[in-house]
């Protein structure tokens, strides 16, 4: 197994590249390795850009590009495959206490699938997937001691290339809307509501969504 990186940090932007390469068998129980099947370490070639940076004082972008490979099947995929994986990010500041952020991400990967022909007979083949999604969410705290947080999610995912029937369908849509309020009424006493409405075609087009817990606890449970 091999894998280098390297991190550029300067006053306007920061960079950071990286090369990854784990053989097939390789083993290693103590590790969490950094990979498209992160912490396995096995089975892959990548190679990840990242890149950071404030234009000016009130915007910040950053966005990564990850290029990967399986040289070897997978307990999903029948036959080598390969795909990437990008994400762009924005923040702009529209004023004091008001924010504005903005991410869009797309991924194409290539997955095993079960396909029929026209005789009903089963095959495995390699299909692309790919998925897109949009981000809006805007910051509020403008009201002293008044929190309010909205955000829009839209993903859409598509499969290319099946050539025949497939269990799945092809093509699903998802849609998130929430809207959360954070009251601070004293050091004591916060009021915290959300209300959420989301809908999705399959669980392909999944969306997530962290819930907020008690006060000093963190859980990130899907």
């Amino acid at each position: 197994a091999f894998y280098s990186g390297v991190i550029f940090d300067h006053n306007l932007f920061d960079l950071t590249l990286s090369f990854r390469h784990y053989e097939h068998k390789y083993q290693n129980p103590h590790s969490f390795a950094f990979g498209e099947r992160n912490g396995r370490g096995q089975n892959e070639r990548g190679f990840y850009l990242g890149f950071l940076s404030r234009i000016f004082r009130s915007t910040k972008i950053s966005f990564y590009f990850d290029l990967f490979k399986f040289p070897w099947p997978t307990t999903t995929t029948p036959m080598p495959a390969h795909g990437w994986d990008s994400a762009g990010f924005i923040e702009q500041k529209l004023g004091k206490g008001l924010t504005l952020t903005a991410k869009i991400r797309i991924k194409n990967k290539e997955q095993g699938l079960a396909v029929y022909d026209s005789y009903d007979r089963r095959r495995d083949k390699l299909a692309n997937k790919q998925r897109v999604s949009v981000r809006l969410q805007l910051n509020c705290s403008m009201v002293r001691h008044l929190l309010l947080q909205s955000r829009i999610e839209k993903v859409w995912v598509d499969w290319d290339d099946l050539g025949g029937r497939i269990e799945t369908p092809f093509s699903s849509e998802g849609v998130m809307m929430y809207q959360d309020v954070r009251w601070n009424l004293s050091k004591q006493a916060v009021i915290h509501y959300r209300v959420a409405f989301f809908d999705t075609q399959s669980y392909d087009a999944r969306l997530y969504q962290y819930e907020v817990g008690m006060p000093g606890m963190w859980t990130s449970q899907m």
